[in-house]
């Protein structure tokens, strides 16, 4: 892709069309998801938003941590030291491994807290007066840990917002491995505020998740749009085909009308994701700025993603949406070897499955009875 020169006309255009966000139905509904669980006062302390790749769940949340700060003006203005919605962006670690003192540093920074390459665990060795004793990495993370929480208690931090949570699971241990998502509950509860975690289906991984932690998240799946969403009278369809129109008239050039008669075409080759049918547009803009033309079918064709990557990534959302698929009430209620599903819609008068069953005998086969035998002749 071509790259222009900053306070160039061309370089102006297409830095307008990529900023250019769309609200469409599959981000109202997580808006309303998290807006619903993060200011409600919810007990959930982990909440993942999980979505396949291009989906848009790093805008989705940007969004939402600027709607959050955005709310609470009026209380910002009162106390300029409040920050109600913190977001950062996990980086990839550089030695294999989740480092949480970088996480620490990076959420102190993102926080503004001053003096944050100061903070450390300070006491006096017991053999001087003024010496300092020398404390290991993970004893200065844990004051990070502590001066993390003293900042969301002082600036009245709502929720944190950590993204490209995947980076979290790199380890070169089975063991650390584990444990990440773990230490993000228990981040949680100490701060007592939500953190919200944007990741792919990779956490999903069974090594991540336990029963506990498993009831202790909740998880939030930002769904892509499917074919079966184009039948006619469809909400989701109605809102991808209204998705293409926003982002073809933000195009700054002229582009081939007939495009909104194929929103098959674009759902297939962005794999239903409006973060990656946005892109594909934008590496077409460029091409029609460096040339001077207009956004036409030879442009699309050209610039759209090889089939077998997006195949990869239709892979990868089909494996995670039968993760995330629930299972049916019947195959629940036949994990209790239940006959039949309970219900609260019995009457009253009907025994319940459990009650109805037959009483079952606890006599061994083949043993008498303990009946009377009959003694003496008859007269």
């Amino acid at each position: 892709m071509k790259v222009f020169s900053h306070n160039t006309p061309e370089f102006r255009m297409i830095d307008e069309f990529n900023r250019k966000r769309v609200l469409h139905l599959r981000v109202e509904e997580m808006f309303g998801a998290l807006n619903k669980i993060c200011t409600a006062g919810s007990n959930e302390s982990v909440i993942a938003v999980i979505g396949p790749t291009g989906v848009g769940k790093s805008a989705l949340l940007r969004q939402f941590v600027s709607g959050i700060n955005v709310a609470f003006e009026a209380a910002m203005e009162k106390d300029p030291a409040m920050l109600p919605a913190v977001y950062l962006e996990l980086p990839t670690p550089i030695a294999g491994d989740a480092n949480w003192k970088d996480i620490f540093i990076r959420l102190l920074n993102a926080m503004k807290e001053p003096m944050v390459d100061r903070k450390t665990a300070h006491a006096l060795h017991p053999d001087s007066r003024r010496k300092e004793m020398n404390y290991s990495p993970r004893g200065v993370a844990e004051e990070l840990r502590r001066s993390l929480l003293d900042c969301v208690h002082n600036r009245n931090t709502k929720v944190i917002v950590l993204d490209e949570g995947r980076n979290l699971f790199y380890s070169r241990s089975s063991l650390r491995h584990s444990l990440q998502l773990d230490l993000v509950k228990s981040l949680s509860n100490d701060i007592k505020i939500p953190i919200v975690i944007g990741s792919s289906y990779d956490l999903l991984n069974t090594e991540n998740f336990h029963g506990q932690l498993a009831r202790r998240t909740r998880i939030l799946h930002f769904e892509r749009y499917s074919e079966a969403d184009l039948v006619k009278g469809n909400p989701y369809g109605n809102s991808f085909r209204s998705a293409l129109y926003s982002l073809l008239h933000a195009l700054p050039v002229q582009w081939d009308r007939d495009f909104l008669k194929h929103s098959d075409y674009f759902l297939m080759y962005s794999v239903g994701c409006i973060g990656i049918l946005k892109n594909w547009l934008e590496r077409s803009l460029v091409d029609a700025v460096d040339l001077n033309k207009p956004v036409d079918a030879a442009l699309i064709e050209k610039n759209r993603f090889k089939q077998k990557d997006l195949r990869l990534i239709l892979d990868e959302a089909k494996s995670g949406e039968e993760q995330l698929a629930d299972i049916s009430d019947d195959e629940f209620a036949r994990n209790f070897s239940f006959a039949q599903r309970p219900s609260l819609a019995l009457p009253t008068d009907q025994p319940s499955p459990s009650q109805s069953k037959p009483a079952r005998s606890r006599q061994k086969p083949g043993v008498r009875g303990p009946s009377r035998d009959k003694v003496g002749a008859d007269l």
